[in-house]
């Protein structure tokens, strides 16, 4: 009985010394510690992602056997199967020069993408893209409606039956916008972006367009002559109330008096792409500002407007209980706090620059909020509901 407990401890520790040997040699030759995970243990996801970032090293001058193995941390087989991945999936010809770790692989051609894809990602797509582009939220972007359809195809039977019983059950609820003047503009904003382009355009503010119609002009207004365009270098774009916006700097003219500001983004403007009479190529590149976040911009804004020449404003809405629910359930801008009373009554406060996109938040809670602070939104709250009551 000993004989066997002393023969299988040996066999034991041979299998130990053995696999030691062999985590010794593969760290030897990796010339890391790190350990490597096996492609067939990686998520969909860490797949794509390594198949992407090899297709941009084949396409940037090429990719050394070496450096592919280093780079993502695989063995000569696990390299071999991800460079067959990277041809298969994006149908490129991605030809390799020289021999064992010196041969370079390179690619050329298209790149169309077979994407690995599960239900859980399919379905959730279909309905966004469905609802974003089918029903005229965004008519010009007619791209992803196609691209929908596509994927649409191409999945598997058991997730198509599945599609088909949900897709007339399941609605985004996009509020849509009846005018499609600014498909084109869409589309030139997108390139000009892209491209570094700056653009003249003529731009009529909705104060201007009602000032207009008060003032009895039912014909549209006349286009501005080309020396009269507003130049400017597009920044960025977001989809918010029916319609697409713009953040624009504008561009200084020759000799003009650069002016002093505390804040880097108080000389930047939003416009609503639906009131462009006309835009036109600026003849001119500009370098995006590295300083420039689009997040960061519209978080001192309510939703929209960002009232540059105004400082931040740390508004405090209370709200009573049985309004809270409308409150608390929703994430209305990145600053907002609430804290609750103990009478019940739940303190909504966020900080934000401008306070005229408040007041009507303010108004949609009714009777069941009062602001707190700062008194002069108190002070615009009072004087529309006075407004308000005059119409009665």
């Amino acid at each position: 009985m000993a004989k066997k407990a002393k023969k299988a401890k040996t066999a034991v520790t041979a299998k130990a010394v053995k696999a030691a040997k062999t985590v010794k040699k593969l760290t030897k030759a990796r010339g890391t510690a790190e350990l490597v995970m096996p492609l067939k243990h990686a998520t969909a996801d860490e797949m794509l992602e390594r198949m992407f970032e090899l297709k941009r090293m084949m396409e940037s001058g090429g990719a050394k056997f070496s450096d592919i193995k280093k780079k993502f941390k695989v063995s000569d087989a696990q390299a071999f199967l991800l460079i067959k991945r990277v041809r298969a999936g994006f149908h490129i010809d991605a030809t390799g020069i020289g021999t064992g770790d010196n041969r370079v692989y390179s690619s050329t051609g298209g790149s169309r993408l077979s994407l690995d894809l599960i239900e859980n990602q399919v379905l959730p797509a279909l309905f966004i893209l469905r609802d974003a582009t089918e029903r005229s939220l965004a008519p010009q972007m007619r791209a992803a409606f196609t691209f929908g359809r596509t994927v649409e195809k191409h999945i598997d039977d058991a997730t198509q039956k599945k599609y088909q019983c949900l897709k007339d059950r399941i609605r985004l609820r996009f509020t849509q916008s009846k005018n499609p003047s600014d498909i084109t503009n869409y589309e030139l904003f997108v390139n000009a972006m892209a491209d570094g382009k700056t653009l003249l355009i003529d731009y009529r503010s909705a104060k201007s367009l009602a000032d207009a119609s008060m003032a009895g002009e039912s014909a549209p207004p006349k286009r501005k002559a080309t020396k009269d365009l507003w130049h400017v270098e597009p920044l960025a774009m977001f989809y918010a109330r029916r319609s697409f916006y713009a953040v624009l700097q504008p561009v200084a003219k020759p000799g003009a008096a650069k002016e002093a500001v505390s804040d880097r983004y108080s000389g930047l403007r939003t416009i609503r792409l639906s009131r462009i009479l006309s835009v036109i190529d600026g003849k001119t590149n500009f370098t995006m500002p590295d300083w420039f976040s689009l997040d960061e911009y519209l978080e001192d804004a309510w939703e929209i407007i960002r009232e540059g020449g105004e400082a931040k404003s740390t508004v405090v809405i209370e709200v009573d209980a049985a309004f809270a629910v409308n409150i608390k359930d929703t994430l209305w801008h990145p600053t907002q706090e609430i804290s609750v009373r103990p009478d019940g009554v739940h303190e909504f406060s966020f900080r934000v620059r401008g306070l005229k996109e408040i007041l009507y938040f303010v108004l949609w809670l009714g009777h069941g909020a009062r602001v707190k602070q700062p008194k002069s939104l108190q002070d615009l709250v009072k004087a529309e509901l006075k407004a308000i009551a005059g119409r009665y």
